[in-house]
């Protein structure tokens, strides 16, 4: 978790300087230009958000469920360069410029602080705010683009997502937490829905076909194996429809998911990993 912590100061310090930088090259947008100020001033407080998670966590930080891998982060430092290259040229065109810093700000980069932000205030309140705060943040980027000539129809192009987007998608997990992070990393590969616990999930189950069934292993009323094996004596078709995640997986489950040629990963998963590993199961015909 430290490392995520370090990694978000990092991009909010980058962000504040990009977007107060971009100021200076707008005085012929001034709405752009004062909605860039306001953007600069979110990333400053972001940045000092996750100072004082730094502080409070100390060398006791938890295990995270994901870790940045190099792809990802590759991913949204191309888009923080095409931002840079507008100041670079003292010039910033502005239709180019707000799609790029608008998809931006829908990357995993803002679900990522709310990961952190959400484990926070479990233990201190005080980080109630700052998630409330986070995704304010989020509307009023829609609120800005709304009032923009072609403003909506670019927010729609950023947040277009893949023909699978009518799969149904299942998480299965006892800690909320872990679930709201899954589900907002694959939002815009299908329709997510949540499960506390075995017996739950088999109850939507019978009521929906899931293309990918996302499954913790150590679950109470029911775990996640016993999950396996009674939806596919329902349903034969789910057997290559699960997939396993787990902090530790002992000998005897691990024999079971490798018997049955289970897919699996271990927290912390790298996020393009576990994004990959979701898509060929929902694109297995």
């Amino acid at each position: 978790m430290k490392n995520l912590i370090q990694w978000l100061k990092n991009m909010e310090h980058t962000m504040g300087e990009i977007y107060s930088q971009a100021v200076e090259f707008c005085a012929h947008d001034p709405e752009l230009k004062q909605f860039l100020q306001a953007l600069a001033e979110d990333e400053a407080w972001h940045y000092h958000a996750m100072a004082s998670a730094e502080k409070h966590w100390g060398t006791e930080a938890p295990k995270p469920v994901i870790t940045m891998d190099p792809e990802t982060n590759q991913r949204i430092i191309t888009l923080q360069e095409a931002l840079k290259d507008h100041i670079r040229n003292k010039y910033i065109d502005q239709e180019t410029f707000v799609e790029k810093f608008v998809e931006l700000e829908l990357t995993e980069w803002n679900d990522i602080f709310l990961h952190v932000v959400n484990y926070l205030k479990q233990s201190h309140k005080e980080f109630v705010y700052p998630a409330i705060r986070i995704q304010s943040h989020l509307k009023e980027i829609e609120r800005f683009l709304e009032n923009r000539p072609g403003g909506l129809e670019k927010l729609a192009k950023i947040k277009q997502v893949p023909a699978i987007w009518t799969e149904n998608i299942l998480i299965v997990d006892d800690q909320d937490i872990i679930s709201q992070i899954l589900k907002a990393l694959l939002n815009r590969d299908g329709n997510v829905q949540v499960a506390s616990n075995g017996r739950e999930a088999l109850k939507l189950i019978q009521q929906s076909f899931f293309k990918l069934i996302i499954s913790d292993i150590d679950m109470p009323i029911m775990d996640g194996l016993s999950l396996y094996r009674q939806a596919v004596d329902l349903y034969p078709s789910l057997k290559k429809r699960f997939f396993f995640i787990s902090g530790f997986i002992s000998g005897d489950k691990l024999k079971c998911i490798q018997e049955n040629g289970l897919p699996y990963m271990t927290k912390p998963m790298e996020i393009s990993l576990f994004r990959q590993r979701c898509l060929e199961i929902l694109l297995e015909p």
